[in-house]
């Protein structure tokens, strides 16, 4: 689990083509492996997960991140080592991020719609006073 950590710390510090192989590389382990030993296969879903949701690079897919933990997260209740417990861990943080995500884009949604309506009455007012003043 420190290695997983250390890719992750060292991933944002690439250059864009470099996080581009790194994620190819581990999204291949994860289609190979899953069929594989349960637990390598494991350490891949976790690999590919890590790395789709580093922040602020051009291949963070916090949706897809989260697609890739659910199993390990909220799998088996027996499977509790190390790996399961960091990919809940994980998990549990890209759910808040995606709903953190989610009600900013309502609150937008609702600020643009106030706008609108803003808009519609400063038009409106601004028909009658010329109305008002043609008559």
């Amino acid at each position: 689990m420190v290695e997983l950590l250390g890719i992750a710390q060292r991933f944002s510090h690439l250059t864009t083509e470099e996080q581009r192989r790194n994620i190819n590389t581990a999204l291949h382990a994860y289609s190979r492996e899953r069929g594989d030993q349960r637990e390598r296969g494991d350490y891949a879903r976790v690999w590919a997960a890590l790395l789709l949701s580093v922040p602020e690079t051009l291949f963070t897919d916090e949706a897809r991140a989260a697609g890739l933990l659910e199993p390990l997260a909220h799998g088996e209740p027996a499977a509790t080592g190390p790996l399961r417990q960091f990919a809940a861990l994980l998990h549990m943080q890209l759910g808040e991020r995606l709903r953190e995500q989610r009600r900013t884009l309502q609150v937008r949604e609702q600020l643009e719609a106030l706008k609108a309506i803003e808009r519609s009455i400063l038009e409106r007012t601004q028909i009658e006073r010329t109305q008002m003043r043609s008559k």
